[in-house]
């Protein structure tokens, strides 16, 4: 009967595995908990955006469209532009122009 059984040694291994096997699985989760609460869901766009970004000078149409593509891409991008004064954001769209568009006249503009 003791032939059967397996060695002290080998139940405490298997114990040992068991055991970091429910700790993997418990530090798994954790994580994957951490990073839900991480990852923001909010997709919102600020109200009015794009009737805020058609006040701004120098920039034609066609790029503050561009840069609005940009910020429905990029939600939490377009809640701090949003709530940028006038000459700051006119700083955000001539960076982001320049970045993207450098052949362009209005990426420097004058």
């Amino acid at each position: 009967s003791s032939a059967s059984r397996p060695s002290k040694r080998t139940r405490t291994a298997q114990c040992e595995e068991e055991g970091l096997g429910a700790t993997l699985v418990q530090v798994g989760e954790r994580l994957a908990i951490a990073i839900e609460k991480n990852v923001s869901n909010d997709n919102t766009l600020p109200e009015g955006l794009w009737e805020n970004m058609k006040t701004l000078p120098t920039f034609g149409r066609d790029f503050l469209a561009h840069y609005y593509a940009y910020l429905v891409e990029h939600p939490r991008i377009a809640r701090a532009f949003h709530t940028l004064e006038h000459d700051e954001k006119m700083v955000w769209v001539v960076r982001y122009v320049t970045n993207n568009i450098p052949s362009h006249p209005e990426a420097n503009p004058q």
